[in-house]
């Protein structure tokens, strides 16, 4: 309905000829637009387009009436806003369309080739976002040009706020223009002088623009900045021409209204117990002019004055330093005191500074001190002061923000910060800027990870803050003795799971390949002679016999057997399995899970459901069984893809789960899954580091309790920020390991079983196409500088905070790491699974019987089944 009510729109916009008819056609395109979310990007142009013819038509209108341009204009506006909102989502399946097809995804493809294509498609949807943009500019310098023609120097400025733009036009006489301010509800420009601006010159009549944006539009930008704010624009016009000012004499001074969902960093320093240091060091890392940082320490102990110092390129100390305050929280009785007086000093609850960046980098320290007990009420006991300092230990908040000032660069078509630089006057909810030429405008709002100071660390207390450094050697020690047990193992136990047998000569006219998979409960193998027929359309094949010396129905096994027939035998409609029970004890038995045909001459392939035990002992006591070929239908079936995917889902994707039950021929071992585990281990411990933020002791912080597990809301975006952090690198790390070749050496070579050719190099897993071998040694690199740099950094920051924070902080990270292990990445895993058995089905059932071939293929003495002693039936 949305699709062909814009269409409509656009088919009436060309033939509107008079004013009534455009004014509705605004009116109407506004009311569609709105009620269209989620607009498909070619309903988006065609969208557009209407705009532009109605922008086209605006002459036909008096733009001088207040409701003309109120009607007309607003409409205009907030169909703009409309199709820019979130330009980056595009509803693919609105309407009946639907979203583009996973299944046709190319799985051969190289990782390189993958990522190749990734940015194909990301330059193609910036390209797509760019064209919005610059066409919904369009409109409105349409919009405002004709609003700007009808208006005479002097009058009151015009403004159009609607759907999250607002548009203020304003004429000024040439010679009253310079050092105003031109502003909106949340922002304004404070213009430099007309001297600055024309030097000599006066214009008749000066043109004033300002379009700010609620939401940032210029998105397709990747350099170091982003606006994370509104964005403001400021264009000058003289004759409908707009000037460019750049490297004024004077700024124009900007206040960028900020982020709703702007909050700073919050951290808790504890000092450590009267009698040893009681002062710390923050350090603070800037750019440039237009970096600031917004800090704001605030005492958690009554009657202590705080001394706050900071200092540019070195730690502060009594003698050197740039900025100085104090900062206490007056006891109770001293603070109703002030208050009733009429002079109490709010001010002295807490410390705030801003930290502006210079002309290069620079690093800015802030030293925090305890000074001694508040003075200010003469009434004051000194029991409340001895009691004020007889604590554990003191403590303060620290809080802080990086603001910084940037701007649309046209040219690089990027955030940039030349020619700007931040004003001291700045908060988190308005930012200041002061440049020197005229663009789009915003703020960028960071918080980066905690820092410290390395001279301030001392490795004597290693010993009273054994815990974190402990836990890092245990995590050495576990990975060390499980990739030592897990090697033993592996070259004792190590037994072939995936044989390739060759029945006959492959002399008849037509081959077939039968693919068995045998059960993984215990004593699912069979040593029993096993036997097979297919019975086809056409034809039924004779009775096949394996009759081979080496046990190839091992538990967990493929077994491939290729054979030849006279006759074809059409589409294969039964499968009928067996076996002589002539193995000892639990050996006779044999579980069969799946299987599947392959006739080599048309590459048809048909697939059994089985999951039957064929034993005299178990089950209905039957060693031969006949299973029906699987219909499309069974096949993509929740009920059977759900639980093979998820049995190979978590074998390949649960990281920790995955050493113990990963696939024998995997090529992403056993120990380079360990490696893996003990990098992410680690990362994720210096990354909780990183981003650890406190609850103010004070408060009351409310636990959610999930079985045994407890945390706060905090801890839960601890673990999310850990998780995004940690996931470019150890990906990297799985997928180097994943996608690179295995070494060639000492590989035996296989025989085509097929067409008894020649022996050629093994088989590869996965896909066509690999990383080389060396990728590997790259990934084991990564995974001793990351797991070695993180346990580090990890020790560091443990000396940084002290006995009882490290402590407090091991305990509620183990919590995080054990949920994320044992809940969200199986629940992630659980959700993987119903959306491949949803949405990718054959893909699903290609991998769920994929043939995995041995090093060897077996040559087997065929035989009849008279000699193998089965009284077959037909």
């Amino acid at each position: 309905m949305c699709r062909k009510a814009i269409k409509t729109l656009l088919s009436e916009t060309g033939r509107a000829q008079t004013p009534q008819r455009v004014q509705k056609l605004a009116e109407l395109s506004s009311l569609v637009i709105k009620s269209c979310p989620g607009i498909p990007q070619e309903d988006k142009d065609m969208a557009m387009g209407v705009l532009k013819s109605i922008t086209s038509k605006l002459d036909q209108l008096d733009m001088s009436n207040p409701s003309t341009v109120e009607s007309v204009g607003g409409s205009l506006v907030e169909s703009v806003g409309s199709l820019l909102e979130e330009p980056q989502r595009d509803a693919e399946e609105v309407y009946g369309k639907p979203a583009p097809d996973l299944e046709e995804e190319d799985q051969s493809l190289s990782p390189k080739e993958r990522l190749e294509k990734a940015e194909e498609k990301e330059q193609k949807n910036q390209a797509k976002k760019r064209r919005l943009v610059q066409e919904s500019q369009q409109v409105l310098d349409g919009l405002y040009n004709t609003i700007i023609g009808a208006m005479r120097p002097g009058a009151p400025p015009i403004t159009i706020k609607r759907g999250g733009i607002a548009l203020r036009a304003q004429k000024v006489w040439g010679d009253q223009f310079g050092d105003q301010v031109v502003q909106t509800e949340g922002g304004s420009f404070h213009v430099p002088s007309k001297a600055a601006l024309f030097e000599d010159y006066t214009p008749h009549s000066v043109a004033i623009k300002l379009t700010q944006f609620q939401q940032n539009p210029f998105t397709w930008g990747h350099g170091e900045y982003q606006a994370r704010s509104s964005v403001m624009e400021l264009s000058l016009q003289q004759i409908n021409i707009p000037v460019t000012f750049s490297n004024l004499t004077e700024d124009f001074y900007i206040t960028i209204p900020g982020g709703s969902g702007n909050k700073p960093a919050t951290t808790i320093i504890t000092f450590p117990a009267p009698g040893n240091a009681s002062s710390s060091f923050h350090l603070f890392q800037l750019n440039n002019t237009a970096e600031g940082f917004l800090v704001t320490i605030t005492p958690l102990n009554k009657s202590v004055i705080y001394g706050v110092l900071g200092s540019y390129d070195g730690r502060p100390d009594d003698q050197n330093y740039n900025v100085s305050m104090e900062t206490y929280v007056l006891p109770e009785e001293c603070a109703l005191m002030k208050t009733l007086s009429g002079d109490e000093d709010t001010e002295k609850r807490e410390a705030t500074m801003f930290v502006s960046g210079e002309d290069g980098p620079v690093e800015y320290y802030i030293k925090v001190q305890i000074r001694g007990p508040v003075t200010e009420c003469d009434f004051e006991k000194k029991d409340d002061a001895k009691e004020s300092h007889a604590d554990d230990s003191y403590a303060y908040q620290i809080q802080w923000a990086r603001l910084s000032c940037v701007y649309w660069s046209e040219t690089q078509e990027d955030w940039s910060t030349d020619g700007c630089a931040i004003s001291k006057q700045s908060t988190i909810s308005s930012t200041i800027c002061h440049c020197n030429h005229l663009t789009a405008f915003g703020s960028d709002f960071a918080t980066p990870p905690n820092t410290f100071d390395f001279g301030e660390l001392n490795f004597s207390d290693l010993v009273d803050n054994v815990a974190v450094v402990a836990t890092i050697i245990a995590a050495f020690c576990l990975y060390s003795s499980t990739t030592a047990v897990v090697t033993i193992a592996e070259r004792r136990g190590k037994k072939m799971l995936h044989h390739a047998v060759k029945l006959d000569n492959l002399q008849n006219g037509y081959l077939y390949r039968l693919l068995i998979w045998t059960g993984a409960a215990k004593h699912a193998g069979t040593e029993s002679t096993v036997s097979f027929k297919l019975f086809g359309a056409a034809t039924n094949s004779d009775v096949r016999v394996v009759d081979i010396t080496e046990k190839v129905f091992t538990q967990n096994s493929q077994v491939t057997l290729t054979f030849s027939t006279a006759e074809q035998l059409g589409n294969v409609e039964l499968l009928q399995l067996m076996h002589d029970s002539s193995g000892e004890g639990g050996r006779a038995s044999w579980n069969v899970d799946r299987a599947a045909v392959q006739d080599l001459t048309t590459g048809k392939l048909f697939y059994f459901f089985c999951g039957e035990w064929l034993a005299a002992d178990r089950g209905d006591g039957q060693v031969v069984k006949t299973f029906p070929v699987a219909t499309e239908q069974d096949l993509r079936s929740f009920g059977f893809l759900f639980p093979a995917s998820l049995r190979s889902n978590l074998a390949e994707e649960h990281l920790f789960l995955s050493v113990a039950i990963m696939p024998e021929d995997s090529a992403f071992t056993r120990s380079e899954r360990l490696g893996c585990c003990l990098s992410l281990l680690l990362m994720s411990m210096v990354s909780s580091a990183m981003w650890l933020r406190e609850e103010i002791g004070t408060e009351v912080v409310q636990a959610v309790s999930l079985g045994p597990f407890s945390f706060t809301l905090n801890g839960v975006y601890t673990g999310v920020i850990t998780s995004i952090t940690c996931l470019p690198v150890i990906m990297a790390i799985v997928l180097l390991f994943q996608y690179s070749r295995p070494s060639n050496k000492g590989d035996r070579r296989v025989r085509d079983v097929e067409t008894g050719g020649p022996a050629e190099a093994p088989a590869q897993q996965g896909p066509a196409k690999r990383l080389p071998h060396w990728c590997k040694y790259v990934a084991w690199v990564l995974v001793v500088l990351s797991a070695v740099g993180s346990a580090v950094f990890t020790a560091l920051y443990s000396l940084d905070w002290g006995k009882e924070k490290s402590e407090r902080w091991l305990s509620a990270y183990f919590t995080t790491f054990l949920v994320d292990m044992f809940l969200l990445q199986p629940a992630k895993i659980l959700l993987l699974t119903i959306l491949t058995s949803s949405i990718r089905k054959p893909q699903a059932v290609q991998k769920i019987f994929e043939e995995k071939r041995g090093p060897v293929s077996i040559d087997a003495r065929t035989m009849s089944s008279q000699k193998a002693g089965f009284s077959w039936t037909q």
